[in-house]
């Protein structure tokens, strides 16, 4: 046997398994803002930004700016002294001891108080030594131990305020860090180890000791910790053992994971557990270790964090934000790690000896048991997807002879040059006569009554047994311009379709009749890849031009490509889920394609796909419904179901925030910043201010770098703006009115998050033009027009009245004319003469 096939057999029985699962990380430092590399705690308030104890001062971060906060008038907070050393968030209040005060800041408006402690503590207790305690059901407790050991002091506060106060004696304390061991459950009660460290004590809210509960003692190493867990459990934790109490037990019992950790003595120093029930622990020196429940096996970053740490390094605590990512605080900076939870199983995606590098695949096909073969080049690959396992499963064949695609069939394995793989012996046979060798192109199909065709190159084969003992017997009376990419069998219409490059056949496998479509449109069928027939009367084309849909009955045509959504216009192959669905393997990532919607929803190599390009001829549908699909660096393979729960469940990740809002003064270089702003709270906007700059951003949930953001003003603008990398938008000169900002975000993804954030604002319009000053104006005018009114009343009653004197004077004139007239001399005479 030749060398080349030693190392062949050697290899089938080496399991190789899918790729583990993988994370983001990123690590804060002062070079990002923090006012200091030491981190000690963080906590999240409920807009959703992180809060960290780092330093003299709470310092906010929004994603992508640190913001040490110093608006406090008390002058408790103006001391240069670090000495908090847990924050706690409670609703819209940040909390934590401070200077023998318990110290609370409205993380909506910015305001600082302290209510001081001291009056209340018993005596012989240390007022400068408190910590804060969220317990699971939402409320904090400070605790200040005494001086002698055994007792501690528990505050109950209320919205920053002290609700009780109650003293719990036998616990550890003193100058013991007593932070580490005590814990809260969700129903409010509290978890302290006794002073004598033979068991842990269980309180009641109201301070009553409940129950002493024993563990699993190790002799030679100390508890490091006591941490909540999710539906009211508790951990504890002593090296590399973890023990936890189930809601309701008596005793702490070990956990699965303490007999997989393997990293040394005394080195998990926090805990925390998501809602799946998985573990992440903070270690020493690096060591940041995922515990996989469901699969339960154990995964250190250690050297993924070795390339972004360069000092040794401990991790202090852990805390799980609401976007699903885990945050640990350390001496040299806080660190973001952000799961990558694969949504697909991989095979082969590492280099391989026998490949030259990374393994490229072509054609599927699977057995009767279940095992799914891939080809590649000269080799056969094995999949055993119930066992977990892939291997090589042929000898190199001679690379005259190489498959391309593959059909089970009676027990053997086809390949495209026509002859047959025997999986039992191993060995390259050819019964049914084929004079072909390894071909690149080509594909199978079976018809209705079982026959079975294969086309390879420009000609198309039946195996045909008439005479004899079944043999390829070539068909083809047709011209065909180029290699047959795919052949389907239709079965509503009876006919197989083939085609490649720019043409697109059926042919009737009892008349052997073949018919051309697309004479007309050879743009639509250029770089044809691949075909489905929906069984509806019409067919999805994958083309190097986009998902082309024909509509063979009525001749119409539609194509999708990148500007319809598509990850890329080169598609290669096509599986069906459904009749609604189709799956698309592109030269650039895999696409889900709604056909109801002509919506597509696509998926990257940060998904988990094995990588972003795929190979033409190489997918296939398993008889259970799995999916695979071979790329240029080994095969994705998945359930679509599972995918799309899967997913569901990551959309919505990330924390949208307003991060500050600024105006400018018209005709001055003044800029109000605003880094407080209330959800909901309306932004009143003035003539002066002439620009209106929103900061806003994706707190998780995406890599950094890779959100798009889409922003709408009602009021004003009729669409979405187109969605960009841009985290900031300004307004010049908004008219007056009411309007509503809202931003929206596609994370990377591609998922839009479920929230958007809305911004009332109301532009005020100058006092000129304010509604009061119109109602002046209003007033004005008709206090003037009242005038004119009353003054031209009052001269046309002046004219009337001087119109009538004149006219009484001018009757009185005629009257005493004509009475003199009467009693003249001459008027005498003339009447004596008479």
């Amino acid at each position: 046997m030749p060398k080349v096939n030693v190392l062949a057999i050697l290899f089938s029985f080496l399991p190789l398994f899918a790729a583990a699962q993988k994370a983001d990380f990123r690590l804060y430092t002062v070079s990002d803002g923090l006012p200091q590399n030491s981190v000690y705690s963080i906590a999240q308030d409920t807009q959703g930004f992180i809060w960290a104890n780092a330093g003299m001062r709470p310092t906010r971060f929004d994603g992508a700016k640190f913001l040490s906060h110093s608006n406090s008038k008390h002058p408790i907070f103006h001391k240069d002294r670090g000495n908090f050393q847990q924050i706690q968030a409670d609703g819209e209040l940040l909390v934590y001891c401070i200077e023998g005060h318990i110290g609370s800041i409205n993380t909506r408006t910015g305001e600082e108080t302290a209510v001081p402690v001291a009056g209340r503590l018993p005596a012989g207790y240390d007022a400068n030594n408190g910590h804060c305690l969220k317990l699971g059901n939402g409320e904090i407790v400070a605790i200040y131990p005494a001086q002698a050991a055994g007792k501690v002091a528990v505050f109950w506060l209320q919205k920053g305020k002290i609700a009780r106060m109650v003293e719990v004696s036998g616990v550890v304390a003193g100058r013991e860090n007593f932070y580490t061991m005590v814990c809260g459950d969700g129903l409010g009660n509290l978890y302290f180890v006794s002073q004598g460290h033979d068991a842990i004590l269980k309180f009641s809210p109201k301070g009553e000791k409940l129950q002493s509960m024993p563990y699993e003692k190790n002799l030679t190493l100390g508890i490091t910790r006591l941490v909540p867990g999710q539906r009211n459990s508790v951990f504890l934790t002593f090296g590399n053992a973890i023990q936890r109490l189930e809601q309701g037990a008596d005793a702490f019992q070990p956990h699965p994971a303490s007999r997989l950790i393997q990293i040394g003595r005394n080195s998990i120093y926090d805990l925390v557990e998501t809602p799946q029930g998985n573990l992440w622990l903070a270690c020493s020196d690096k060591h940041l270790v995922f515990y996989d429940a469901k699969q339960d096996r154990v995964l250190d970053y250690r050297k993924e964090l070795e390339t972004i740490i360069q000092n040794q390094t401990t991790f202090f605590k852990l805390t799980l934000d609401k976007s699903g990512a885990i945050w640990a605080t350390s001496s040299v900076g806080l660190l973001k790690l952000m799961p990558n939870t694969p949504l697909f199983d991989t095979y082969f995606t590492e280099q391989h000896v026998l490949c030259g590098g990374y393994c490229s695949f072509r054609g599927f096909a699977e057995d009767e048991e279940g095992s799914v073969y891939a080809s590649f080049y000269n080799n056969i690959f094995q999949i055993s997807p119930a066992k977990g396992r892939q291997s090589i499963y042929s000898p190199l064949l001679p690379f005259d002879y190489g498959p391309f695609d593959l059909l089970f069939f009676k027990g053997k394995l086809l390949l495209n040059s026509g002859k047959v793989f025997d999986l039992t012996t191993r060995q390259l046979i050819n019964p049914y006569q084929s004079t072909l060798n390894y071909i690149d192109y080509g594909a199978f199909a079976s018809d209705a009554k079982g026959g079975l065709w294969r086309a390879v190159q420009d000609k198309v084969y039946k195996l045909d047994g008439a005479q004899g003992a079944p043999v390829w017997k070539e068909i083809t009376n047709i011209l065909i311009k180029g290699a047959i990419e795919d052949i389907v069998f239709d079965p509503p219409s009876g006919r197989l379709w083939f085609g490649g490059g720019a043409m697109l056949w059926s042919l009737d496998p009892v008349t052997e009749q073949f018919k051309r479509f697309g004479e007309n449109e050879p743009d639509m069928l250029t770089g044809l890849k691949c075909i489905h027939p929906d069984g509806k009367g019409s067919l999805w084309l994958g083309t190097e031009k986009g998902l082309v849909h024909l509509d063979y009955g009525s001749g119409k045509w539609r194509r999708y490509t990148q500007s319809e959504g598509l990850p890329n216009d080169i598609v290669v192959g096509m599986l069906p889920e459904g009749d609604s669905c189709l799956w698309l393997s592109t030269f650039n990532g895999l696409s889900r394609f709604s056909i109801g919607s002509g919506r597509f929803l696509n998926f990257y190599k940060q998904d988990g796909l094995a990588d972003n390009e795929f190979n033409r001829a190489s997918f296939f549908k398993a008889s259970d419904g799995r999916m695979f699909f071979g790329g240029v660096k080994g095969v994705t393979a998945f359930y679509p179901e599972k995918v799309m729960a899967q997913n569901a469940r990551l959309q919505g990740g990330g924390q949208l925030l307003l991060r500050s809002v600024s105006m400018t003064e018209e005709g001055s270089d003044t800029i109000l910043n605003r880094v407080f702003h209330a959800p909901g709270q309306v932004l009143d906007v003035y003539y002066r201010n002439k620009t209106v700059s929103i900061e806003y951003g994706l707190l998780g949930g995406s890599k950094d770098g890779q959100t798009l953001f889409s922003y709408l003003l009602d009021g004003q603008d009729e669409t979405w703006s187109t969605p960009s990398a841009n985290s900031s938008v300004t307004f010049t000169s908004l008219p007056s009115g009411n309007y509503t900002f809202r931003v929206k975000a596609l994370d990377a993804r591609g998922h839009w998050i479920s929230e958007e954030i809305a911004l009332p604002l109301t532009v005020h319009p100058p006092w000129w033009a304010s509604w009061w000053a119109y109602l002046l104006y209003a007033l004005a005018l008709a206090g003037i027009a009242y005038g004119v009114f009353y003054f031209l009343k009052k001269r046309l009653e002046l004219q009337s009245q001087l119109q009538l004197e004149q006219q009484a004077a001018l009757r009185g004139s005629r009257n005493w004319t004509a009475s003199r007239v009467g009693s003249s001399p001459t008027s005498r005479t003339s009447s004596a003469h008479r």
